[in-house]
């Protein structure tokens, strides 16, 4: 018979305890899956020719985006306000990045693009970002995405994945009528994107935007303004 210190409820105690332990060991074995078709997508781009990454030289940065990517939304109450309505017709093409509160390989971004394209084929949009690290001669650097409409009434919430199996909410906050500019966030607030059909925007325009931001409750702190010359 077992005695009071390793009774019933202790054995149920230490399987409880075990199971975790199993489950997040599995769990970190899973989550080194995507790593490697994460790798497949960020390229380094020279001139015409494309050069894949070294695994190695990425790898501290990945991991830090994966634990950055699992505080996205989580925590707190989460910010659900978006545009009204975006056409999506007209919101596809080539924006430039003016000014970001990004992750963490915008840190040194310059000259910043994102560009929408429908993907007819996988009935899905494509996303590219391209940027250079640490000056305008920096080497340029892309990072192919992939996004689907999660709110069909708007097409203002999207669901972006950077790697499989993962995606992440993607709000597109407030847009120009004209479709001239556009401000995206994400629901945790950590990230804020203001991007224009051209390079530059006047800094009256820019604060213009931002205070329409704030005006809705969502963050414009710590943005950074990103150099652009073309």
């Amino acid at each position: 018979m077992l005695s009071n210190r390793f009774g019933f409820s202790d054995i149920l105690k230490k399987m409880r305890v075990d199971l975790k332990f199993a489950f997040w060991k599995d769990m970190f074995k899973i989550s080194l899956i995507p790593l490697f078709g994460f790798f497949s997508q960020i390229n380094e781009v020279n001139g015409n020719s494309i050069k894949r990454k070294g695994v190695f030289e990425d790898m501290k940065n990945l991991l830090i985006f994966l634990c950055v990517s699992t505080l996205v939304g989580c925590g707190g109450a989460k910010f659900t306000k978006t545009a009204s309505y975006v056409d999506m017709n007209r919101y596809f093409g080539k924006w430039y990045v003016i000014s970001a509160r990004g992750i963490f390989v915008e840190n040194e971004a310059y000259n910043s693009t994102e560009t929408y394209t429908w993907n007819e084929e996988e009935k899905r949009i494509d996303v590219d970002f391209r940027m250079r690290k640490g000056s305008f001669d920096g080497l340029e650097k892309a990072y192919a995405q992939k996004a689907w409409i999660h709110n069909t009434n708007t097409n203002a919430h999207l669901k972006i994945q950077f790697f499989w199996p993962f995606k992440f909410d993607y709000l597109i906050l407030d847009i120009d009528p004209d479709y001239q500019w556009v401000v995206v966030g994400v629901p945790s607030q950590r990230y804020i994107w203001v991007m224009a059909r051209k390079p530059e925007i006047p800094d009256s325009k820019l604060e213009e935007i931002l205070n329409r931001i704030n005006s809705m409750g969502y963050s414009t702190k710590d943005m950074r303004k990103i150099p652009q010359n073309w």
